[in-house]
């Protein structure tokens, strides 16, 4: 009776959960830019659990020209407010490529402009903004004929970091100022790729040594008066070829991912010591472009592959916490252009894309931002599959044992358990097989995602599973 009881129960919870939005993680997709041409550059998560979005606007229009533009949403991509800058001084040039949150609330936005009185030099600029995107102040930095901010981060007591060219005669530099952004010091021809701040208040600086096409990863740490407490460079054979990111990671160390078409995984301790490495390659050439690490202790990448229009798709990889591949799935195949800028995670557990899209629903390339669920699923997007997945049985369902698979064909690849949260529970590989079986008889009841890829981890079937 009781043995009864549990298979209605679960048949039940079953039944609900395919009416109900799969794991309780809603997807969506938002859209925007003005009808001419836009370039997203950055994204972050903002202090109320939403997303600051930075860019450039207008980079055809005749009359006005481009612009600065910030859009802030909140946690389901609904618009606040948007807003759009033109620096003094310059030829309707202003180009944003850092943001960061202050800590009123506001935000600081960096980038370049071009001069009225020049066409061959540029200018960086800091641009401050209260809570709700009004100017409070806006500066220019004239000491050199390339002035770009790359990347700006808030360290303590209202002062920043800012990487890229700033005030430096020559050459990038890292610099520190306050918030009314005076510089307070400078270290010049030291040009990064990224920069975090670290547990003790100093910051890691991610650049390269070697050639750059042939890049090893290199780490300068920096205390808060700007000295340099060490420089470390990892070599490698065949190089990182580009660096992309330095994260932070959950267990005090740090990870460094590069690589141009394939991801280069680095992890090395709070005092720069290497303790692995490793080198995902996958047959569609991806280009990692961002990183952040998941709560299983692995990581989600974010990259970018050529599509098969000659286009760029949006490529997503999960790695687990010792740099192995778990899955890879490609998404929004649409033909045209889709440029994934920045990943970010969500409250829900899973992730937020960035980037700019190709002929656009608004005009021109308009700016993308989407939401997916922890297994990378989109709202409204087909798995990408080459056979039918009706034509993969699995049973039975509510499962307590044994679950079996029916493939009807020989078949290779790979199975894997997910829970609902997108942690690996399992994976195995197949070969040449129509029929297998998987025990489950170890795992805890609850209800699980499992899924049939093949050998180039293409997505072939996926079920909702429960076990009772």
């Amino acid at each position: 009776m009781k043995t009864k009881i549990q298979h209605i129960l679960c048949l039940l919870i079953l039944m609900w959960l395919a009416s109900a939005p799969l794991y309780s993680q809603p997807t969506w997709q938002r859209t925007f830019g003005s009808v001419y041409t836009d370039r997203a550059s950055e994204m972050i998560s903002t202090a109320s659990g939403g997303y600051a979005l930075v860019g450039t606007i207008g980079f055809d229009d005749p009359v006005i020209g481009h612009a600065a533009y910030i859009v802030n949403v909140n946690s389901e991509g609904d618009t606040i407010w948007t807003k759009s800058y033109q620096i003094p001084y310059s030829t309707n040039a202003t180009v944003a490529f850092a943001i960061c949150q202050a800590d009123d609330g506001g935000f600081l936005i960096g980038g370049s402009i071009e001069p009225f009185d020049t066409l061959t030099t540029f200018n960086s600029f800091l641009l401050r903004l209260d809570p709700f995107g009004d100017s409070l102040w806006s500066k220019i930095y004239f000491g050199n004929d390339m002035g770009l901010i790359y990347q700006i981060i808030n360290v303590e007591n209202d002062n920043y970091i800012i990487r890229g060219f700033l005030d430096a005669p020559l050459f990038s530099s890292v610099s520190k100022i306050n918030d009314w952004g005076e510089v307070s010091w400078s270290i010049d021809s030291l040009y990064g790729d990224d920069i975090v701040l670290t547990p003790d208040t100093h910051y890691l600086l991610l650049k390269w040594a070697g050639t750059q096409i042939d890049q090893d990863p290199r780490l300068v740490k920096i205390d808060t008066g700007g000295i340099i407490v060490w420089d470390r460079t990892y070599n490698y054979t065949t190089g990182f070829e580009v660096n992309r990111r330095v994260i932070h990671l959950t267990n005090g160390n740090y990870l460094i991912m590069g690589g141009s078409t394939k991801t280069r995984l680095l992890e090395v301790n709070s005092d720069g010591d290497s303790l692995w490495s490793n080198t995902i390659s996958e047959p569609q050439l991806p280009a990692p472009i961002d990183i952040v690490q998941t709560t299983d202790g692995g990581f989600m990448v974010l990259a970018q592959i050529p599509g098969p229009f000659l286009d760029i798709d949006i490529h997503l990889q999960k790695i687990d916490a010792s740099g192995q591949l778990e899955w890879s799935v490609e998404r929004f195949n649409t033909g045209k252009d889709e440029n994934p800028i920045s990943l970010g995670k969500h409250s829900d557990g899973g992730f937020v894309i960035f980037g700019w899209r190709q002929d656009g629903p608004i005009g021109g390339d308009d700016w993308l931002l989407l939401k997916i669920d922890s297994l990378a699923g989109i709202v409204g997007v087909q798995e990408d599959s080459d056979s039918d997945p009706q034509s993969i049985k699995f049973y039975p369902n509510p499962v307590n044992d044994w679950l079996e698979f029916d493939f009807e064909i020989l078949i290779s690849g790979y199975v894997t358990l997910y829970d609902l949260s997108g942690k690996l529970i399992f994976s195995d590989k197949f070969m040449d097989v129509d029929k297998s079986k998987l025990f489950v008889g170890e795992i805890k009841p609850g209800s699980y995602l499992i899924k049939i890829s093949d050998l180039n981890h293409r997505l072939l079937a996926k079920e909702l599973l429960v076990k009772y």
